[in-house]
């Protein structure tokens, strides 16, 4: 019932012609987007992954990095490369939400590359 509404509304005719008109775009978008993802997730996951450390607070073993002061270990918040999409996404769309960040310098590039790719991709299917 609720579909057969939008049939006779303009605004939801328009809204549909406006979607499929738009197809090839978004598919553009969503490509781009999963290269990004793909590539940037790696490359962050080997800078920010750390060392395999056995310590007292983690007795099985854990992804240890330096913090942000350099004075003491963490754990690593990249703990596999499909994790790592989540932040390459937050960061390609410039929301950042800082649950996860780069301490590295390496990482720091990695992730400047990403913001910066992340406004090319957006902007690259509508000019």
């Amino acid at each position: 019932r609720v579909f057969k509404m939008g049939k006779y509304s303009k605004g939801m005719s328009l809204l549909t012609n406006v979607l499929i008109n738009s197809a090839p775009a978004l598919r553009l978008l969503c490509f781009f987007s999963l290269i990004g993802m793909i590539l940037f997730g790696s490359m962050i996951f080997f800078c920010e992954q750390g060392e395999w450390m056995v310590t007292a607070d983690f007795p099985e073993g854990a992804y240890l990095r330096m913090d942000v002061t350099g004075t003491q270990y963490e754990p690593s918040p990249f703990v596999s490369i499909p994790s790592c999409f989540w932040w390459v996404i937050v960061t390609q769309t410039t929301v950042g939400y800082g649950d996860q960040y780069p301490v590295t310098d390496v990482g720091k590039v990695v992730g400047s590359f990403c913001m910066v790719s992340g406004i090319l991709v957006l902007a690259l299917p509508i000019t």
